[in-house]
Formats: C-alpha cells, structure tokens, sequence
C-alpha cells in the first residue's frame, strides 16, 4: 500500500456480507480487510447464498457460526486479475474441517494463495490472539510456497 495517495481510498460502513458496497466499481487491484472473528452470519439458512457470485465458486458456504470464509470469498470475488488481497484472519480458519476445509482447498486448487503470514499475540488491541494474514492473488503463474 506504499506511495497510494489517501485520497485514492474510499471506506464504507455496512455488513459486507449481506449488503456489498462497490458492486459496480469492482474489480479491485489492492484490497486489505481486518473482518471480525468467527462472527455469526446468514449463511444457509438463505439458500440464494450459494448462487451468489462471491460464494457459488467454492460449491460450499461458510459455517453459519463463523464467518471468516465468507469475508475472505468476498474480497477474492472483488479481486481483479492482477489484484492482491491481504486479509487477517483468525486461526482457525487454517485447520478447522467441514466447510472450511473444502473452501481451504478450493483456494488451494485454483492457486489463489500467495502467502501466509503468522503474526505473534498481543499485536491487536483488545485481543491477544496471534493472528494471521492471509495474501490472495489470482495473477499466480505456477505453484509457489512461501515460509516466513
């Protein structure tokens, strides 16, 4: 995000989730999200979701009782071709199952995965969970692993 003057971002308040800003200025070259943890949200209990562009790639939806994948879907769906997302995540989103597990490996198959990056505890206000941030790319030529 270095040498990206100010004014060249535009933040909106809302649930991402459920009413998306930007759909008609997408796609995005540079996205960073900090979603909430493992927050709640609709999931199947709306049976449209799985249709819905950000989502149907995947063929499964996020749990409804923790979200974390469905705001990580969203921002790749919102990714141009050569775009980069940098989004933290909770942990858990890398070793727990069900769902998850085939939206982790959905990511995984199509290449999507740049990179991920372990931060220590205590870097976060209000919470000491040591978190991650997780990089997509949908410009990836090859198979690349990266540890830091």
């Amino acid at each position: 995000m270095h040498n990206i003057n100010y004014d060249k971002f535009d933040i909106k308040l809302g649930n991402t989730l459920t009413e998306p800003h930007f759909r008609d200025e997408k796609p995005f070259d540079a996205i960073v999200s900090n979603p909430p943890y493992s927050v709640k949200w609709i999931g199947s209990d709306d049976p449209t979701l799985i249709n819905d562009e950000r989502f149907a790639p995947a063929g499964v939806l996020a749990p409804k009782s923790k979200a974390d994948f469905a705001f990580v879907l969203h921002a790749l769906n919102y990714l141009s071709a050569k775009g980069r997302a940098a989004i933290v995540c909770f942990p858990g989103i890398f070793y727990r199952g069900g769902a998850e597990q085939k939206i982790r490996q959905y990511l995984v198959d199509n290449n999507y995965v740049e990179t991920v990056i372990s931060l220590a505890p205590n870097l976060f206000f209000g919470t000491t969970i040591a978190v991650n941030i997780l990089v997509l790319s949908k410009h990836k030529t090859g198979y690349q692993s990266s540890v830091y």
